[in-house]
């Protein structure tokens, strides 16, 4: 009878072992499945935010390029916009020439300093989008290696 306790003990021992295996199985799979159930939420938020960025970037930019044409627009006038009355006698002329500059090398500026702040816009947004396609990227390869 001692043998047979034994093996029953075993037996025992062996299906409480089994179940054990079996929980941390269980365990494991609940872990993954949290895993992959933040990770997709993380993902989908970040491709919200990407579409978000796009979005805002084609939005913003479609602004300041409306802003450089009028800029543009005002530098072009600038240069035809002579006041005849200021351009009688030479002295006048002399004056003039020096305000006539002035105010076209601002409205110049104002198109250098647009074509700027366009290109400083652009490089920022893109550094942005690059950095969260890499987050997006970042999360679809931790979900490729939990499937």
């Amino acid at each position: 009878m001692s043998t047979e306790v034994s093996k029953d003990r075993m037996s025992w021992i062996k299906a409480v072992a089994a179940l054990f295996e079996i929980s941390k199985q269980g365990l494991a799979k609940k872990f993954q499945a949290d895993l992959k159930k933040t990770w997709e939420k993380n993902l989908k938020t970040r491709k919200k935010e990407l579409v978000q960025m796009n979005d805002q970037k084609a939005d913003e930019l479609e602004d300041m390029n409306t802003q450089l044409e009028e800029l543009m627009e005002q530098r072009d006038n600038k240069f035809i916009a002579v006041d005849v009355d200021r351009i009688g006698s030479l002295e006048e002329r002399k004056a003039y020439i020096i305000d006539f500059n002035r105010a076209i090398d601002r409205a110049m500026d104002a198109v250098v300093a647009q074509e700027e702040a366009i290109e400083e816009y652009l490089s920022n947004m893109d550094t942005r989008i690059k950095d969260k396609q890499r987050e997006i990227d970042h999360f679809t390869n931790k979900l490729e290696m939990i499937k």
